[in-house]
């Protein structure tokens, strides 16, 4: 890969002399331009980036100097060095004080030319890879939020340069195509949505965008995104706004879950469908996260209380019958991934009434039922692998120690990033997630059966920090221990 450079000069023997002065390719830099008036090398600058200016320092109309003054204005970082006579000391002094890289006295003296342009080419190289570790981290950041691996502090110190204040929403949107493209990404960033990637998984692609700002604001960008990819061959999920950034993962988890119900059901339906119906959830209080929470809580009248508040919405604001099957899917989804009970069978036989029932009571009445068997036949024997399910054992008898996905996989004799895999494959959720999971189960049960105390149940289940246990308990269950404590026990 070469860099970019700009040649400007008012005379045109010098810029034809440092064309063909020094072997620019050789060096690694292309000469992609040349100007003899300082604002025609702004008008390039405008609509091309590029990686290395060298101008004259005194031109008729705009200095050089003048031109890297609006050049800091408009804030365009580039490398800068400048040609300068033996009376221009003064524009030299104010070109070191606007961050030039270096400057040549005329005439140019080829090899001092070439020593300083090697110079800002380490520089550029050095950038380079910052950028490319930068990035790196930032993606992987991006993807334990998305799997809810990330902590508070962790999230704070990554959203620090990010302007998240004031009327604020996420919400999850996953692209997958079958061909690699940047198009959806640099929309994306252009519409400042920095928080985005680009992963690979089974030869598909999948660019994903945590959206962040007003919830007026989501479906224009959607809807702009649509319009960026025309005709292409893709598919488009959109995950349920958010106001919490702990919640992200849960948009993340209904954005995959509508992937899964467009390759059950046809592109048309995912992609046109998906959006009306969020369109409409977003318009009303129809939530998705608060059945979720009260699948975690585990109390089967709210439960099912909180189904039939999903359906009655439903029903009153007309939702279409693709849309309503698109809902029970996700409502699926969440009490298959809550109830490790629930075969492949059940699984099979609710895709199938979705895809065939006649009405919405139907798919309620099969839902309820569902989640009734659920509760009276708790210890059916389970769906996962073996070695899954000793992951799950060794999880439920030793969470209170500071277990580890490493911890774990050398217990079981397996690679850490494969078992990382095929618990989330089988689990619906990470190892961490489970794990938390697991310990507010355990802390429902002393809170409802125990006298211990907040800070001593805290301490029971593995956390050091009762604000934190109050915290992850709040985040899975809408309610805090003392809540659910008064209410249950």
């Amino acid at each position: 890969m070469s860099y970019s450079v700009l040649l400007v000069d008012d005379e045109y023997m010098i810029l034809e002399g440092l064309k063909r002065i020094i072997p620019w390719e050789d060096l690694g830099f292309e000469v992609v331009h040349t100007a003899r008036r300082g604002a025609d090398a702004l008008s390039f600058l405008d609509e091309h980036p590029v990686d290395l200016l060298i101008t004259d320092v005194s031109m008729p109309g705009m200095t050089g100097v003048a031109m890297l003054r609006e050049l800091k204005s408009k804030k365009i970082d580039i490398k800068t060095m400048i040609l300068s006579g033996y009376q221009e000391f003064e524009y030299v002094k104010e070109g070191i004080e606007l961050g030039i890289k270096g400057y040549l006295l005329k005439p140019v003296d080829k090899d001092e030319l070439k020593k300083k342009v090697l110079e800002i080419r380490q520089t550029l190289d050095d950038e380079k890879k910052e950028q490319s570790k930068e990035q790196l981290y930032n993606e992987m950041i991006l993807v334990r939020w998305l799997n809810d691996e990330l902590n508070e502090a962790e999230y704070l110190d990554f959203i620090e340069h990010f302007d998240l204040e004031g009327d604020t929403i996420f919400s999850v949107i996953v692209l997958a195509h079958n061909i690699y493209t940047e198009e959806a990404l640099t929309y994306s960033i252009n519409c400042q949505q920095e928080l985005t990637l680009i992963q690979e998984e089974n030869n598909l692609f999948y660019t994903t965008i945590i959206y962040h700002g007003l919830k007026t604001e989501l479906n224009p960008f959607i809807t702009g995104l649509k319009e960026l990819m025309g005709n292409q061959d893709y598919q488009l999920a959109v995950g349920e706004a958010v106001s919490d950034w702990d919640n992200v993962y849960e948009s993340y988890e209904q954005a995959m879950s509508t992937l899964n119900f467009s390759v059950f059901y046809g592109d048309a339906i995912s992609i046109e469908e998906s959006l009306d119906f969020l369109q409409t959830a977003a318009d009303s209080s129809f939530e998705f996260i608060s059945f979720n929470k009260a699948l975690m809580v585990g109390d089967l009248d709210d439960i099912l209380s909180n189904l039939h508040e999903i359906f009655k919405q439903m029903a009153e604001l007309h939702f279409s019958p693709d849309s309503v099957r698109h809902i029970v899917f996700l409502l699926f989804t969440d009490i298959y991934r809550e109830y490790p009970s629930l075969n492949v069978d059940i699984y099979d036989e609710t895709l199938k009434r979705i895809q065939n029932s006649k009405n919405i009571q139907e798919l309620e009445t099969w839902l309820n039922h569902v989640l009734v068997t659920s509760h009276e036949q708790p210890d059916t024997p389970k769906r996962y692998s073996e070695i899954v399910q000793q992951a799950l054992d060794t999880i439920d008898k030793d969470y209170q120690d500071n277990l580890t996905l490493k911890h774990l996989s050398e217990e079981l004799h397996v690679n850490s990033v494969y078992l990382g895999q095929l618990f989330k494959k089988e689990t619906g959720r990470s190892f961490a997630q489970m794990l938390n999971q697991m310990r507010i189960k355990k802390s429902q049960d002393l809170l409802m059966n125990s006298h211990l105390t907040v800070n001593e149940i805290a301490y029971e289940i593995g956390y050091n920090n009762t604000t934190y246990f109050t915290k992850m308990f709040r985040k899975l269950n809408a309610i805090t221990p003392k809540e659910y404590r008064d209410k249950y026990s």
